[in-house]
């Protein structure tokens, strides 16, 4: 079985698997085992994300869902951001991480009250991987 390498990256990035390695494939080491394992941290992490998802309330779910159509795109490129990073930021793991929803969510409850005018003019959001590699590092 042919695996595409850039497939398996792509679904690296998009899942945020950690503590992944690439490997040269070679007899003993076959890319089916090593797909296997992708795709077994790739449903470890829809699980995970599908157990907090299970535990909103009706009012709580719809702000979910909001959250994850509002800052779908990136604001700078306009690209589609991953799901588990949205993921990542709605279900956060430390003080620190709730705050910075709690403050997009203010923004996004704020901007609704706002002339639509002003929506071509002023962006805010999250931005995708690869503008925030370029921004940040």
């Amino acid at each position: 079985m042919k695996i595409d390498f850039e497939d398996m990256i792509r679904l690296v990035e998009e899942y945020q698997i950690e503590g992944y390695f690439i490997l040269s494939v070679r007899k003993r080491i076959r890319s089916s085992e090593i797909f296997n394992d992708i795709s077994q941290k790739i449903l470890e992490n829809i699980g995970s994300i599908k157990k907090h998802r299970d535990k909103l309330s009706p009012k709580e779910g719809k702000l979910y869902q909001k959250f994850m159509n509002y800052f779908s795109r990136c604001p700078m490129c306009a690209k589609m951001n991953h799901q588990s990073n949205l993921n990542q930021i709605y279900f956060p793991t430390n003080p620190n991480q709730k705050k910075f929803r709690e403050s997009l969510l203010n923004l996004m409850k704020q901007s609704e009250n706002h002339d639509k005018v002003f929506v071509n003019r002023i962006r805010f959001g999250i931005p995708c991987c690869s503008c925030h590699k370029k921004v940040f590092y």
